[in-house]
């Protein structure tokens, strides 16, 4: 008996042995190995800041390490 707030996120694990590879782009560095870590899946990380890029396509099966790149979202000049 659980409440869900508005604009909360969800993240739906299933017992499919296929784990697909889920959007990171715009997540911090903790939301994102978070979500890694909690799917089972091996990641390597490039840079500091928001997820800019990620080596596999969302929806896609995981079959190999992920590899995130990260950029700083705001740059002190």
């Amino acid at each position: 008996n659980s409440t869900i707030l508005d604009n909360e996120e969800i993240i739906l694990i299933t017992n499919d042995s296929n784990i697909t590879m889920p959007s990171l782009i715009g997540y911090s560095r903790i939301k994102a190995v978070s979500i890694l870590n909690l799917l089972g899946i091996d990641y390597e990380i490039e840079g500091y800041g928001f997820v800019t890029k990620q080596s596999i396509k969302k929806g896609e099966v995981i079959n190999d390490k992920v590899l995130i790149t990260l950029e700083e979202k705001y740059k002190l000049e």
